[in-house]
């Protein structure tokens, strides 16, 4: 079994506190499946690379995620077969034909001009063939990325951010671009007594993540320890508790668990997330 380890850690006093999500299994995930009621192909011709991609390209992705699309092809190497081709090939699905032009008189509108300095561009809407398109899972969630050769899979970290593609999926960030987000998605911390429902006065070590809710084929162990090699016991998993409820954060939520072991009374703390797909 092949095993990848994300750290987020804080220090608290003379504590130190880690959080850690581990990949420990590579089967592809069950999906439902659905098809986008459009899609915008848009071919690109650099008149400025580094210009567009620091300007515009960006800005741009995430004018589509906030507005309800999601990509199915997002390609910078393009064979000629006939005719000239364009350096950079993107195509985003909508939902309908309504959200795509919410999209384009949105945000996105406001970048055309910037966009138009450093490439030539042509855009087309047009509707789908009669296939279906995954829409949960992360084999489907894959197939909106164009992957380097070999860099799919759900171990891999093509933009070498120390977050395994399997954990990007879960977390909803872009595998492929080195973010100012990168690693901080899984947040160590010091919480109350109160925080965790209990009374008291002593504190406890929390691990914050906000993950998705439709997982399918995925589960998640919080474990715990006072040393790293004790993460691997099996009564790790004993010594986690979840501090509340999630808190709904639309198709994601944010889960957080704490030691029970209270700082005060450890020298040590250490909580990870282990991440399993089935």
């Amino acid at each position: 079994m092949n095993k990848l380890s994300l750290l987020a850690g804080i220090a608290i006093g003379a504590v130190l506190t880690a959080g850690v999500a581990q990949l420990q299994a590579q089967a592809p995930a069950l999906a439902t499946t659905t098809r986008p009621a459009v899609f915008v192909i848009t071919e690109q011709t650099f008149i400025d690379e580094k210009k567009y991609m620091d300007e515009f390209a960006g800005k741009a992705v995430e004018t589509i995620k906030a507005a309800g699309g999601r990509f199915i092809v997002r390609a910078n190497e393009v064979t000629k077969l006939s005719g000239d081709a364009p350096n950079s090939l993107v195509i985003p699905g909508w939902e309908s034909l309504d959200d795509m032009k919410r999209w384009q008189a949105g945000e996105y509108a406001k970048l055309i001009q910037i966009r138009d300095q450093y490439a030539k561009v042509r855009s087309f809407a047009v509707p789908p063939a009669a296939t279906i398109v995954p829409r949960s899972g992360y084999s489907a969630w894959k197939a909106g990325f164009t992957f380097p050769v070999g860099q799919s899979q759900p171990e891999a970290d093509p933009d070498q951010d120390g977050q395994a593609n399997l954990i990007e999926w879960l977390l909803g960030t872009d595998p492929l671009v080195l973010g100012p987000d990168s690693g901080k998605t899984l947040a160590a911390q010091r919480l109350t007594a109160e925080q965790v429902g209990l009374t008291g006065d002593k504190t406890y070590l929390g691990l914050t993540t906000r993950i998705r809710k439709d997982r399918p084929a995925t589960t998640l162990i919080p474990e715990a320890a006072a040393t790293p090699d004790g993460l691997a016991a099996a009564q790790a998993a004993t010594q986690v508790l979840q501090a509340g409820p999630p808190v709904d954060d639309a198709d994601f939520e944010i889960i957080t668990w704490y030691y029970t072991v209270p700082i005060e009374d450890g020298a040590n703390g250490f909580i990870r997330l282990r991440v399993i797909q089935n």
